[in-house]
């Protein structure tokens, strides 16, 4: 979804910039797309489950990674020395 905020602003840019074919647009056109992703970042992500499933996957990923080094490092679970 990071290419609707580059989107976002390249339009905005260039409607500053006053580019031919977007003189004539209105702001409210040219700035949909960073509207549109507040949207989806800010409202739809959080009533769909969406970020806590980031968050989870992301804390799975963490747990793998401490178990691993701690097996190196010849520790158990909880970090204490075997």
């Amino acid at each position: 979804m990071i290419w609707i905020y580059l989107a976002g602003f390249i339009l905005a840019i260039a409607k500053w910039l006053e580019v031919e074919f977007l003189a004539d647009i209105s702001w409210w056109w040219v700035l949909s797309p960073l509207f549109l992703a507040v949207l989806w970042f800010e409202v739809l992500e959080r009533m769909l489950g969406m970020d806590k499933r980031s968050e989870l996957k992301d804390s799975d990923v963490e747990k793998a990674k401490r178990e691993r080094i701690n097996k190196q490092l010849g520790r158990d679970a909880k970090g204490r020395r075997l």
